[in-house]
């Protein structure tokens, strides 16, 4: 996920994986360090979702490296991966 913080004009981006029980942050960064995790997501064809401003970034950013999202994010990341399977599904039926 990339998001550009429309009022100080910083680029921020987070990683997320999901293997298991929940998802993990495996990255996040600011400014330079969020566009190397876009550029690395684009390198392997991971799905990327783009908003101009989002709270969701800021308290992933309280998150270690590594760690799976506290329950209390469940909802908001399970809207993400919600948005990417139906997205998904429609381009299958446009084909």
């Amino acid at each position: 996920m990339s998001v550009l913080d429309n009022k100080a004009g910083i680029l921020k981006a987070a990683a997320l994986e999901y293997t298991g029980k929940a998802p993990r942050l495996k990255a996040y960064g600011k400014g330079d360090a969020a566009k190397a995790i876009i550029e690395m997501a684009r390198k392997f064809n991971v799905k990327i979702i783009e908003k101009e401003s989002d709270d969701l970034l800021e308290m992933l950013s309280q998150i270690k490296i590594n760690t799976e999202i506290p329950p209390e994010l469940y909802l908001a990341i399970a809207r993400i991966y919600s948005y990417f399977y139906f997205t998904k599904d429609r381009k299958k039926q446009n084909s």
